[in-house]
Protein backbone atom coordinates (compact mmCIF):
# COMPACT_ATOMS: atom_id res chain seq x y z
CA UNK A 1 0.00 0.00 0.00
CA UNK A 2 1.40 3.38 -1.00
CA UNK A 3 1.23 5.80 1.96
CA UNK A 4 2.88 8.88 0.41
CA UNK A 5 4.64 10.08 -2.71
CA UNK A 6 8.00 11.88 -2.81
CA UNK A 7 8.52 14.52 -5.51
CA UNK A 8 11.54 16.58 -6.50
CA UNK A 9 10.94 20.29 -7.14
CA UNK A 10 13.60 21.78 -9.45
CA UNK A 11 13.39 20.25 -12.91
CA UNK A 12 10.41 18.07 -11.97
CA UNK A 13 7.66 20.41 -10.76
CA UNK A 14 9.47 23.26 -12.51
CA UNK A 15 11.12 23.68 -15.88
CA UNK A 16 14.83 24.34 -16.44
CA UNK A 17 14.29 28.02 -15.57
CA UNK A 18 12.57 27.07 -12.29
CA UNK A 19 9.14 28.17 -13.49
CA UNK A 20 6.46 26.13 -11.76
CA UNK A 21 4.37 24.03 -14.13
CA UNK A 22 0.64 24.61 -13.50
CA UNK A 23 -0.15 21.03 -14.55
CA UNK A 24 2.15 19.71 -11.80
CA UNK A 25 0.35 21.83 -9.21
CA UNK A 26 -3.00 20.49 -10.37
CA UNK A 27 -1.74 16.90 -10.34
CA UNK A 28 -0.43 17.25 -6.79
CA UNK A 29 -3.65 18.81 -5.56
CA UNK A 30 -5.68 15.92 -6.99
CA UNK A 31 -3.62 13.24 -5.25
CA UNK A 32 -5.27 11.45 -2.37
CA UNK A 33 -1.87 10.76 -0.79
CA UNK A 34 0.44 13.03 1.20
CA UNK A 35 3.17 14.57 -0.97
CA UNK A 36 6.69 14.80 0.45
CA UNK A 37 8.85 17.37 -1.33
CA UNK A 38 12.51 16.40 -1.77
CA UNK A 39 15.08 18.89 -3.05
CA UNK A 40 18.60 20.23 -2.88
CA UNK A 41 17.15 23.67 -2.34
CA UNK A 42 17.01 25.53 0.99
CA UNK A 43 14.66 24.75 3.85
CA UNK A 44 12.85 28.10 3.51
CA UNK A 45 12.34 27.62 -0.26
CA UNK A 46 10.99 24.12 0.29
CA UNK A 47 8.69 25.20 3.10
CA UNK A 48 7.32 28.04 0.96
CA UNK A 49 6.78 25.67 -1.95
CA UNK A 50 4.98 23.30 0.40
CA UNK A 51 2.68 26.10 1.55
CA UNK A 52 1.93 27.18 -2.01
CA UNK A 53 1.24 23.63 -3.18
CA UNK A 54 -0.87 22.84 -0.14
CA UNK A 55 1.23 19.83 0.85
CA UNK A 56 1.95 18.86 4.46
CA UNK A 57 5.08 20.42 5.96
CA UNK A 58 6.81 17.07 5.63
CA UNK A 59 9.81 17.45 3.32
CA UNK A 60 13.49 16.84 2.81
CA UNK A 61 15.71 19.72 1.71
CA UNK A 62 19.37 20.65 1.25
CA UNK A 63 20.27 17.32 -0.34
CA UNK A 64 18.98 15.27 2.61
CA UNK A 65 20.56 17.57 5.21
CA UNK A 66 17.28 18.94 6.58
CA UNK A 67 14.20 16.86 7.33
CA UNK A 68 10.95 18.58 8.22
CA UNK A 69 8.59 16.26 10.09
CA UNK A 70 5.99 19.00 10.62
CA UNK A 71 5.69 22.77 10.81
CA UNK A 72 7.29 22.77 14.26
CA UNK A 73 9.67 19.80 14.01
CA UNK A 74 12.72 19.97 11.78
CA UNK A 75 15.85 17.87 12.01
CA UNK A 76 19.22 19.24 10.90
CA UNK A 77 21.51 16.34 10.03
CA UNK A 78 24.85 18.05 9.36
CA UNK A 79 27.17 20.74 10.63
CA UNK A 80 27.67 23.48 8.02
CA UNK A 81 31.15 24.21 9.41
CA UNK A 82 32.38 20.98 7.77
CA UNK A 83 31.27 22.28 4.37
CA UNK A 84 32.68 25.76 5.00
CA UNK A 85 36.07 24.29 5.93
CA UNK A 86 36.03 22.11 2.81
CA UNK A 87 35.14 25.18 0.75
CA UNK A 88 38.18 27.00 2.15
CA UNK A 89 40.40 24.04 1.30
CA UNK A 90 38.96 23.64 -2.21
CA UNK A 91 39.35 27.38 -2.81
CA UNK A 92 43.11 26.91 -2.62
CA UNK A 93 42.99 24.94 -5.87
CA UNK A 94 39.78 26.09 -7.58
CA UNK A 95 38.09 29.40 -8.25
CA UNK A 96 34.76 28.82 -6.52
CA UNK A 97 31.74 31.11 -6.35
CA UNK A 98 29.14 30.61 -3.63
CA UNK A 99 25.50 31.34 -4.38
CA UNK A 100 23.92 33.97 -2.18
CA UNK A 101 21.41 31.37 -0.95
CA UNK A 102 24.09 30.22 1.49
CA UNK A 103 22.72 32.59 4.14
CA UNK A 104 19.50 30.52 4.08
CA UNK A 105 21.18 27.11 4.25
CA UNK A 106 21.49 25.02 7.42
CA UNK A 107 23.76 22.21 6.20
CA UNK A 108 25.52 22.64 2.86
CA UNK A 109 27.00 25.20 0.47
CA UNK A 110 25.74 25.84 -3.05
CA UNK A 111 28.34 26.79 -5.66
CA UNK A 112 28.04 28.10 -9.19
CA UNK A 113 28.78 25.42 -11.80
CA UNK A 114 31.78 27.20 -13.32
CA UNK A 115 34.68 25.05 -12.11
CA UNK A 116 36.16 21.61 -12.79
CA UNK A 117 33.84 19.44 -10.68
CA UNK A 118 35.66 16.21 -11.57
CA UNK A 119 38.97 17.81 -10.57
CA UNK A 120 37.44 19.04 -7.33
CA UNK A 121 36.19 15.52 -6.60
CA UNK A 122 39.72 14.18 -7.12
CA UNK A 123 41.03 16.90 -4.77
CA UNK A 124 38.48 15.93 -2.12
CA UNK A 125 39.54 12.29 -2.41
CA UNK A 126 43.28 13.06 -2.36
CA UNK A 127 42.93 15.32 0.70
CA UNK A 128 40.47 13.01 2.47
CA UNK A 129 37.93 15.79 3.01
CA UNK A 130 34.74 14.70 4.83
CA UNK A 131 32.47 16.07 2.09
CA UNK A 132 31.12 15.19 -1.32
CA UNK A 133 30.00 17.28 -4.26
CA UNK A 134 26.43 16.97 -5.52
CA UNK A 135 25.78 18.41 -8.99
CA UNK A 136 22.07 19.17 -9.29
CA UNK A 137 22.43 20.88 -12.69
CA UNK A 138 21.27 24.08 -10.99
CA UNK A 139 24.28 24.22 -8.62
CA UNK A 140 27.10 22.13 -7.18
CA UNK A 141 26.61 21.49 -3.48
CA UNK A 142 29.31 20.78 -0.95
CA UNK A 143 27.63 18.26 1.37
CA UNK A 144 28.87 16.46 4.46
CA UNK A 145 29.50 12.74 3.90
CA UNK A 146 27.69 12.14 7.20
CA UNK A 147 24.40 12.91 5.45
CA UNK A 148 23.24 9.85 3.54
Amino acid sequence: MIRAIAVDIDGTLTDSKRVLCPASVEAIRQLKLPVVLVTGNTHCFTRTTSVLLGTPRIFISENDGVVSHSEDDIEILADPVVCQEAYQELSKAFSLEVYDSTKYRFTDLALKRNFDVAGANRYIEAHNLPVELIDTIFAVHIKSKKVA
